[in-house]
């Protein structure tokens, strides 16, 4: 069970006097690749509670990358499959679950997970294999009555949330916060919006840009002059920016939530 990225030096590769690092999976930037992503390099593990069957859930395969899919069904008994089949028929993973990602030769052993944020999971299984194209994983609960004992594979400790405050000075939109016990950084996203309308479809509020910014104090100042006035929760806002903030110590994986965010009126 991969709980620890094994790919590149860092804070979780095991090296003599390297600690384990629990609760990790490592998330590389999309399907087909195998290269990690550079600004969220892993998953955090918060639970293990098993999906429904129709629910979306995820996996990570070494030779696939990073897909997704819909539960199709559960405790399904899985043969390995091959020639002579009276051989490969006799491998049996006894009640699999399975569903649609897609998967490939290389992906078993991968982990199998359901988003709860976008940091935060629950690991639901290892990939075993494919069987009629579907995807085919042994569950979290089947593994650990298998091993028996204690298998520990969450992260509880978590940072807490920023609470921000916003301000105009000079056309400046500045958010400050309190700092947060444990975060050695902050991730600033700053997510443009404006009202853009036609004949045909109306009039719709879309996103124009996204910037995110890493800063260590408790203070953010975009400097692009283009701002009036911190929009009051609840009032409408047709061109606009909305801040959010996220505490990280990236060094041992720990995160905050997402901040609730504050917007900033255009001029």
């Amino acid at each position: 069970m991969e709980l620890v990225p094994s790919i590149g030096r860092g804070p979780f590769q095991l090296d003599a006097g390297m600690p384990y690092e629990l609760g990790l999976i490592a998330r590389t930037s999309g399907p087909y690749s195998s290269d990690l992503d550079p600004s969220s390099p892993w998953f955090i593990i918060r639970g293990t509670a098993s999906p429904p069957v129709g629910a979306t859930y995820h996996k990570m395969g070494w030779a696939s990358g990073w897909t997704s899919g819909t539960k199709e069904e559960s405790c399904v008994d899985h043969k390995l499959g091959g020639s002579p089949a009276e051989v490969y028929d006799s491998y049996v993973s006894r009640c699999s679950d399975r569903g649609f990602a897609y998967t490939t030769g290389g992906d078993s052993g991968g982990s199998v997970f359901v988003r709860l944020d976008s940091n935060n999971v629950n690991l639901i299984g290892t990939t075993v294999g494919k069987q009629n194209l579907r995807h085919v994983w042994s569950p979290y609960s089947r593994i650990a009555s298998d091993m028996g004992g204690t298998l520990v594979v969450t992260r509880q400790a978590a940072l807490a949330t920023p609470v921000l405050l916003g301000t105009v000075s000079s056309n400046n939109a500045e958010v400050s916060w309190s700092a947060v016990s444990g975060a050695s950084q902050y991730e600033v996203e700053v997510v443009d919006w404006e009202q853009q309308c036609d004949e045909d479809w109306g009039c719709n509020v879309v996103n124009t840009g996204v910037y995110k910014y890493v800063v260590t104090g408790t203070t953010f100042v975009d400097t692009r002059g283009i701002f009036s006035f911190v929009i009051p929760p609840g009032t409408p806002g047709y061109t606009y920016s909305a801040v959010t903030v996220t505490a990280k110590h990236p060094l041992n994986a720990h995160f905050s939530l997402t901040s609730i965010p504050v917007r900033f009126n255009h001029q």
